[in-house]
């Protein structure tokens, strides 16, 4: 009885032994994905929204506001920015897109900045911003000009 006791109570210990094995060759995976998620989500979370979002164009910049040139100008990149914390949209009009609300989203960064990086050929570019649904000149940029009866901000593109 004694020997049948000790032999119930050892494959009790091997059975639970086996149990606690198999536990943890479960958890080991899983913790393991559960951490590549959370760098995943990291990683994404550290990113401006706006970098990841899609735009689209439904025109072709400078087609219709200017006549071609006999050699095509070399585009260089030109920053528009503004800080608007509260508002919901921002649009950007100008001569590159023929003054239309709705064509050139900015994206909002977590600090309220709004920007959008746009291919410009060298010249003089006229703008405004439009915050919800309200023209405004650019505050960081003094230099303006009247275009068809209203004032708008200068970019100069080298």
């Amino acid at each position: 009885m004694i020997e049948l006791r000790s032999t119930m109570d050892k494959n009790k210990w091997a059975f639970w032994s086996f149990v606690a094995l198999v536990m943890s060759l479960a958890c080991v995976p899983s913790a393991v994905l559960l951490e590549s998620l959370r760098s995943y989500r990291d990683f994404f979370s550290g990113i401006e929204p706006g970098t990841l979002r899609q735009t689209k164009v439904e025109f072709i910049p400078h087609h219709a506001a200017r006549p071609p040139r006999a050699t095509p100008a070399r585009l260089k990149f030109a920053d528009f920015k503004i800080v608007a914390p509260q508002a919901r949209q921002v649009d950007l009009i100008g001569d590159f897109n023929d003054w239309k609300v709705g064509t050139l989203a900015l994206f909002k960064s977590a600090r309220g900045l709004w920007a959008i990086t746009l291919p410009l050929p060298p010249g003089k570019h006229p703008y405004l911003f439009v915050i919800d649904g309200k023209p405004t000149l650019d505050p960081r940029n003094h230099a303006s000009i009247v275009v068809a009866g209203r004032t708008a901000s200068l970019q100069n593109v080298p």
